[in-house]
């Protein structure tokens, strides 16, 4: 597992930072999300810069050993291109294995032309890995920012206070969150949601769970 000690502010619940190993800090109590920070390789953007042309949508999901997940990839596009890529999203694949001591993870990589959740809602999972390669990026909400009420009766449109303070991370930052799923935090899950895409502004997206 990976290891990280840092000391927080009882009312700071998410972390932020460009080291990996910040990933670690999910388990403390009063943290619900982890933004590790990093921009991609030169390679791998040119391998998405390549596969966007290449193929105009795809969904793969697949519950699979992290070990197998470029081979896997490259299976399904057919041919050995985009080979950074998939190592890529086998090596988040792994740090998430590790961080949470399973053997398997459930993988969801996807190139969308389609906004695939539009309002702001909580999922129902354990901690959840989501890392954008192309697009625009998930955005997300502060509790201070946040009608938690308005989300429990679905009115959408009244979840967000200040629509000028909606948290977006950059292309290649991994976002990890805790849903509804996780102990002792339900009705504390982070509230998120995808941003527009349409066939002018596709996504590249990658999400882990555990199974």
């Amino acid at each position: 597992m990976l290891a990280h000690n840092q000391s927080l502010e009882l009312d700071h619940y998410y972390l932020a930072g460009n080291d990996p190993v910040l990933m670690a800090d999910i388990y403390q109590e009063n943290v619900r999300l982890i933004n590790w920070q990093r921009p991609l390789d030169s390679s791998v953007r040119r391998d998405v810069e390549q596969l966007l042309t290449d193929k105009q949508h795809f969904t793969y999901r697949i519950i699979l050993p992290p070990s197998q997940v470029a081979q896997w990839l490259q299976e399904q596009w057919g041919e050995a291109k985009y080979s950074h890529l998939a190592h890529d999203v086998e090596m988040l694949a792994t740090l998430y294995a590790d961080l949470f001591e399973i053997a398997e993870i459930g993988l969801r990589f996807e190139l969308v032309e389609k906004t695939l959740c539009p309002f702001f809602h909580v999922d129902k999972v354990l901690c959840r890995l989501v890392s954008t390669y192309s697009g625009l990026t998930t955005e997300w909400l502060e509790d201070d920012n946040t009608d938690r009420q308005a989300l429990v009766d679905r009115q959408y449109d009244k979840t967000v206070i200040y629509s000028d303070k909606i948290n977006r991370v950059s292309v290649g930052d991994v976002l990890l969150f805790k849903g509804q799923s996780w102990s002792d935090n339900t009705g504390d899950g982070v509230v998120h949601r995808s941003p527009l895409a349409s066939s002018k502004q596709r996504r590249l997206i990658l999400t882990l769970d555990i199974i």
